[in-house]
């Protein structure tokens, strides 16, 4: 991210009176981690943080993932935020957007993929659509299984190897495919295909969010201490390393503080969770909480 990141750790050094100010200088050449963990944690402007709770089942407007909050009372002096912690459940879906197969087989034929939480066996060996008609009713949320039924035949086996994850689509006849490429690429081809056998260049990637950014519309305005001129809206982010149904527990060893050049005051904040590989807002369906570090400035004497 363009912004500065301010690390907090432990230090017995403080600023005294007289020496210049982190955000001034900010101005001449770039301090060494160690000056800027000394500034911001221990300097005597700052007084221990407050803790900002963020429960999205409390919030005041918006979506679980793009939630508003608001507060009796206003925070003044805020100088910096760092995340603290957060509860996340992963509810979020590895199929975010609707996929649809469109193929020319003696005619037009295409089967949708909804938004979901799918698997796929990389282990199934050779599946047959013969043996899915078969059996009606399981493995309800295995693409390969829905692909097979979805296409009620024209599509006759999808084969995968387990050693590259790739899989092989074996046709009824000579068929074409007419969907973009995007569509393609997700189904683990290069682009368009044709013939009765489809051969994947790539394995299907269901793995879901692997990063979870966090992030707030109100710090656009905020004017972050790097002297950088374009503002960010994010805050931290965390690593999900979840599987769909388990919950993300995420503390960071570290806390980073986002430092502004000037304090702020917070009466409302928002809080958005995005997915940090395609900067779009993630699904949730289950509340969250997040645990906010605001580091105050203390009022002059």
């Amino acid at each position: 991210m363009s912004r500065r990141l301010v690390s907090v750790q432990q230090s017995n050094q403080q600023i005294r009176p007289g020496q210049s100010s982190l955000a001034s200088q900010y101005a001449g050449p770039l301090q060494t981690d160690a000056d800027l963990q000394r500034n911001t944690k221990y300097s005597e402007t700052f007084l221990p943080c407050q803790i900002l709770t963020f429960n999205s089942n409390q919030r005041i407007l918006g979506t679980i993932s793009n939630a508003t909050y608001s507060w009796p009372r206003t925070i003044s002096e805020v100088f910096a935020l760092s995340l603290k912690s957060l509860t996340i459940p992963n509810t979020f879906p590895n199929v975010p957007v609707a996929q649809t197969l469109s193929i020319n087989q003696g005619g037009a034929h295409s089967v949708t993929v909804p938004v979901g939480a799918w698997t796929i066996n990389i282990n199934q060996g050779t599946l047959t659509y013969t043996f899915v008609n078969a059996n009606p009713g399981i493995n309800l949320g295995d693409l390969s299984w829905f692909l097979l039924r979805g296409f009620g035949g024209l599509l006759t086996s999808i084969a995968a190897d387990p050693t590259t994850g790739l899989f092989t689509w074996t046709w009824a006849a000579s068929t074409t495919s007419t969907s973009s490429t995007a569509v393609m690429k997700f189904f683990g081809f290069s682009g368009a295909q044709s013939g009765s056998t489809w051969t994947a260049t790539t394995p299907i990637n269901l793995s879901g969010p692997l990063l979870i950014a966090i992030a707030s519309p109100e710090l656009s305005a905020f004017q972050f201490g790097s002297g950088l001129t374009q503002n960010q809206t994010y805050i931290c982010s965390a690593p999900n390393n979840t599987t769909f149904g388990q919950i993300l527990l995420h503390e960071p060893k570290q806390q980073v503080a986002n430092k502004y050049n000037y304090p702020r005051t917070i009466s409302q904040f928002s809080i958005q969770l995005i997915d940090a590989a395609t900067n779009n807002l993630l699904q949730a369906s289950v509340d969250y909480q997040i645990e906010l570090c605001a580091f105050l400035r203390k009022t002059p004497q």
